[in-house]
């Protein structure tokens, strides 16, 4: 992947930045590919979101800016309400003072 996006690129500016970028986004999509466990994997797909704005916000096009508010708050509100769903469902799991069990 890293080879690809060398030979595909075409920006000039920052380009110590783009390539660090890319090597950290690549990083995280290793982990999310050879995650064993949910919480890992949701770990390393969050971690990957923040490349992917740096990245579409530094070197997008001429609405980068827009493009790059529009990702944080979609990718901002799936994770809350991921968050606010978990915690809804905890809470109604464990106030009949139940274990959870598998």
């Amino acid at each position: 992947m890293t080879m690809i996006s060398i030979i595909g690129l075409s920006e000039k500016r920052n380009l110590k930045q783009l390539l660090i970028t890319v090597l950290i986004l690549e990083m995280t999509m290793v982990g999310v590919f050879l995650a064993l466990d949910a919480i890992v994997f949701y770990l390393f797909w969050e971690l990957s979101l923040v490349p992917m704005l740096y990245i579409i916000g530094a070197w997008g096009g001429n609405l980068r800016i827009y493009a790059a508010v529009k990702f944080f708050l979609y990718t901002f509100y799936r994770f809350f309400n991921y968050a606010c769903r978990n915690a809804i469902f905890r809470i109604c799991l464990f106030s009949n003072n139940r274990k959870l069990e598998f």
